[in-house]
């Protein structure tokens, strides 16, 4: 089963590195533009997941850290094809369990063009390491979406009420986790998770005055957000005991910028439940953060 992992995810690396060669960025190499900051690149290509971030360094006492993020660049993009190379840090030393996570590798985000509904599948493969576990895992990933952004209902895009007064966003998904942990502290913990998961989220926000809504897309003032995330472990082969597990955020943003580009946010936000590939562990807590999305 390792083996088979292991060729699977070097295939996927390969393949990848083929298709950029013959999809180069325009925008030329080391491009700010390429860069992409938000919380994890494991969900839909058309959601957004602010990076969030807390600090509390009193001196001479113990700090304390919020650092729910990830970075990519963007080294390959066509009109329906985008591929980046990406890194995660999820560390959390606020909350009862606490959470410190790294991940690295890739992922690819295809987009199929259509007059309406359209379809939309991210995907990859990465190096997770969990300090709390003391696990080292290979993992590939991978969601499916519908996606619609013309006149009417909008899915995975941004739709506007009442003459731009607010704004809505729909980004359900459903996809899979193939872990596969190949080193522990405990031998017990090795073997394969694979795991089936759904997603219904959404956001609803009352916007700024937008003084040219035919050149501009109104600026969010103030956002709230509701996201279930269900997982079903349907084989598992280690003895970590994992079965079925769920997240389940609330939260509520407070807008300073909203560009297109750029996004930065002061948040409140409830969690129950737990993510298993971010180290994230079974609880419930709140949390005050900035939120950033680059």
């Amino acid at each position: 089963m390792k083996n088979t992992l292991f060729l699977g995810f070097a295939l996927l690396l390969t393949a990848c590195g083929a298709f950029a060669q013959e999809h180069k960025d325009t925008t030329g190499i080391f491009s700010l533009k390429n860069f992409q900051l938000q919380n994890t690149f494991d969900e839909s290509g058309k959601k957004p997941s602010p990076a969030q971030f807390q600090f509390t360094l009193p001196d001479g006492k113990a700090k304390s850290w919020l650092i729910d993020a990830g970075l990519a660049y963007k080294f390959a993009q066509s009109a329906t094809f985008t591929s980046k190379v990406l890194v995660e840090f999820h560390k959390n030393t606020l909350i009862d369990k606490t959470q410190e996570n790294l991940s690295a590798g890739y992922s690819g985000q295809w987009l199929q063009k259509a007059d309406h509904w359209q379809q939309l599948i991210t995907a990859g493969a990465k190096y997770v390491h969990d300090w709390k576990d003391s696990t080292h895992s290979l993992a590939v990933t991978g969601n499916y979406t519908l996606f619609k952004a013309d006149q009417g209902f909008r899915v995975n895009a941004p739709g506007y009420l009442a003459d731009d007064a607010f704004t809505y966003l729909l980004t359900p998904y459903i996809g899979f986790e193939y872990q596969q942990i190949i080193q522990s502290k405990a031998s017990t913990q090795t073997g394969t998770i694979f795991r089936g998961l759904y997603n219904v989220s959404g956001a609803f926000a009352v916007n700024k005055h937008n003084p040219d809504p035919v050149n501009n897309a109104p600026h969010k003032l103030i956002e709230a957000s509701l996201d279930y995330t269900g997982r079903d472990a349907f084989t598992n082969q280690t003895g970590n005991g994992e079965n079925g597990t769920h997240l389940f955020k609330a939260g509520l943003s407070f807008y300073i910028v909203d560009q297109e580009s750029t996004q930065v946010s002061l948040g409140v936000t409830y969690n129950d439940g737990s993510n298993p590939l971010q180290g994230l562990k079974p609880q419930k807590f709140w949390q005050l953060t900035v939120n950033i999305q680059l």
